[in-house]
């Protein structure tokens, strides 16, 4: 389950600056740069860290993304590129009034509701705890 997943780090860091900035041309190329001194500085290769090379690995546990469709760090075409990427199960719930991680203070009730329906179904608990909630079985002693 992912709120404001993105596909790829560069546009992630380039989406931030956009939405901060206001660079024009100059946001791609800084925001390149800002990861490859990020690459630099913890010693690692970041174009491996792209979720979009990992989505079809993801399959056969269950992927469920929730995208704001005014979401200024994530175009909607990045997010429809991780969701094609993932195999089933997969559920993509956007939100067209909401902004990046704005879902759940926009729809707070539907988003449980589909939040808990999502584990209800692909992580099952004992006694059913994702809608009854805890039970004295269920929670360990202090």
């Amino acid at each position: 389950m992912a709120d404001g997943a993105f596909a790829r780090p560069l546009s992630i860091v380039a989406g931030g600056l956009r939405e901060r900035v206001r660079l024009g041309i100059l946001t791609t190329p800084l925001a390149w740069g800002m990861l490859r001194m990020a690459a630099w500085r913890i010693g690692i290769d970041l174009r491996g860290a792209a979720p979009l090379s990992h989505a079809p690995r993801v399959a056969p546990r269950a992927l469920f993304l929730i995208h704001g469709g005014r979401d200024a760090y994530v175009s909607m075409a990045e997010i429809r590129a991780l969701y094609q990427a993932a195999g089933p199960p997969k559920s993509l719930w956007v939100l067209p009034e909401a902004g990046h991680r704005e879902t759940d203070a926009r729809r707070p009730d539907e988003w449980w509701r589909r939040v808990l329906d999502f584990l209800a179904t692909y992580v099952p608990l004992k006694d059913d705890a994702w809608t009854t909630g805890p039970t004295e079985s269920s929670v360990p002693p202090a």
